[in-house]
C-alpha cells in the first residue's frame, strides 16, 4: 500500500490575490484621503492669510486717516494759537 503524501499548494494567506488587492485599495483609498485633507486645509490657511491682509490693510487705513486728522486739527490749533497771540 502506497502512501499519498497530500501537498498543499496554496500559498500562504498574505501572498493572496485578495489581501494584495485589498491593502492596495485601502492604501491608494489612504493617500487620497489624506491628499484631500492636505487640499482642504491649504485652502482654508489662504482664505485666512487673505482675509488677515484685509482686516491689516483697513486698519493702516483708519490709523493714517486718524493720525493725519490729529495731524491737521493740532496744526489749526497751533495756527490758532499764533494769530490770537499775534492780535493781543
Amino acid at each position: 500500500m502506497k502512501r499519498q503524501h497530500q501537498s498543499h499548494d496554496t500559498a500562504p494567506f498574505y501572498r493572496t490575490c485578495g489581501v494584495l488587492f485589498h491593502f492596495i485599495l485601502f492604501a491608494v483609498l489612504g493617500v487620497t484621503l489624506f491628499l484631500c485633507y492636505l487640499l482642504r486645509v491649504s485652502r482654508i490657511l489662504a482664505v485666512g492669510k487673505l482675509l488677515r491682509n484685509k482686516v491689516a490693510s483697513g486698519l493702516h487705513d483708519d490709523e493714517g486717516s486718524t493720525l493725519s486728522t490729529i495731524t491737521c486739527l493740532v496744526l489749526w490749533q497751533k495756527s490758532k494759537v499764533n494769530c490770537d497771540t499775534r492780535n493781543k
